[in-house]
């Protein structure tokens, strides 16, 4: 009988330390994205309540999507932006693509480690609380198992406490119904000014024309404010 109290208390014990590293870790990781948990979710239809991996984490992909976004934003447009190969990145360039890389990959890491422990925390949470605390009030118990399992429940409601104020599974989104195709399409109509509005700026930056229109917005001005 004392052999399976040992066990079953050693077994308890390893599944606290799991979950106090998890805890631990996914505080860590939100601390370093900027304190992201618990997540916001907008009341718009048009966004998608899914938490998605973040594709800057690779820094080609940041060189190949955020770096002309910069670049658009600080020569405001008058020419299209250089690529890397035609002008390497500057010191503050090279500083905001590092911090951003960061930021992104710590985002991914938090992402699945919520995903996996951090669901399961769900699960260790009571399990380490309410099977400690029967060693805590049990007589046969060395005083010295007594104190540890007092210890660690109460752990166990600290863990329990960042695990729902976080959010851990609502955080995910998977509780948020798929964007309905006719939404879909008119966030992809929203978007086609916007992309034909910066390379018309583009072209006709090159072309020499200090005041460019965009033909995609034009044609949608009201006929009686003229």
């Amino acid at each position: 009988m004392k052999t399976r109290y040992h066990v079953l208390f050693w077994f308890l014990a390893l599944c606290g330390a799991l979950m106090v590293y998890t805890c631990v870790k996914i505080e860590v990781l939100n601390a370093r994205v900027g304190y992201y948990l618990p997540r916001e979710f907008s009341d718009s239809p048009y966004t998608n309540p899914k938490w998605r991996g973040n594709c800057f984490s690779k820094e080609e992909n940041w060189l190949r999507i955020r770096l002309p976004q910069i670049r658009f934003e600080a020569d405001s447009g008058e020419e299209k932006p250089p690529t890397p190969e035609e002008k390497p990145l500057t010191s503050e360039e090279e500083k905001i693509m590092k911090k951003e890389v960061a930021q992104a990959r710590a985002n991914n890491e938090l992402r699945g480690i919520v995903g996996s422990l951090g669901l399961l925390q769900y699960l260790l949470v009571p399990l380490v609380f309410f099977g400690l605390l029967f060693f805590c009030v049990s007589k046969r118990c060395p005083r010295g198992h007594r104190i540890g399992a007092g210890v660690m429940s109460g752990l166990a409601l600290v863990c329990g406490f960042f695990m729902i104020y976080r959010g851990y599974f609502t955080s995910l989104g998977w509780q948020g119904a798929p964007l309905p195709l006719q939404h879909r399409v008119e966030i992809f109509n929203k978007c086609l000014p916007t992309r034909a509005r910066m390379e018309d700026r583009f072209v006709l930056a090159r072309a020499g024309d200090p005041s460019p229109k965009n033909p995609a917005t034009d044609d949608m001005a009201d006929p009686s404010s003229e």
